[in-house]
């Protein structure tokens, strides 16, 4: 596969290979493309599977963040922003609109990422510690060619 998140999906139906990484709003995307349409196709190949960690973890996550800069000059209206940013109709368009999963309780899932993926564990691991192994992952990618 070439990496990208879509390639994945169009490798694995084609025979290219058998396993991929992919984020899950991709998976809405294709799942959610006009049948018949190659996204879909693509979509349609694959089953997803969450890997879960051992000792009661869950499966790692991305996440989008915001934050406001110290020295904003604008800071009231950024305040606004993040807030509406998290608010029941802007998690609603992440979760609807993007396939996203959304971070306010509450927040339904789209149908299809809730019937393809479903509610997620999420692992309690602090990103920080991931980090620690940063170089190790960095020299194991390059070891096995995994860009190539």
């Amino acid at each position: 596969a070439t990496g990208g998140d879509r390639d994945v999906a169009r490798d694995i139906l084609g025979g290219i290979c058998d396993v991929g990484l992919a984020n899950s709003y991709y998976v809405g995307q294709m799942k959610g493309s006009k049948e018949g349409s190659d996204a879909r196709k693509w979509g349609d190949a694959i089953k997803v599977v969450r890997p879960t960690f051992a000792k009661g973890g869950g499966t790692h996550v991305n996440i989008s963040g915001a934050a406001v800069a110290k020295s904003a000059p604008n800071r009231d209206n950024a305040v606004k922003l993040l807030e509406f940013l998290v608010s029941e109709p802007a998690q609603q368009l992440y979760a609807q609109a993007n396939y996203e999963y959304p971070v306010r309780k509450g927040v339904a899932l789209d149908p299809i990422i809730g019937q393809t993926i479903g509610e997620l564990k999420v692992d309690p691991l602090p990103l920080t510690e991931i980090a620690k192994y940063r170089k190790q992952a960095s020299a194991l990618v390059d070891k096995v060619g995994f860009d190539r």
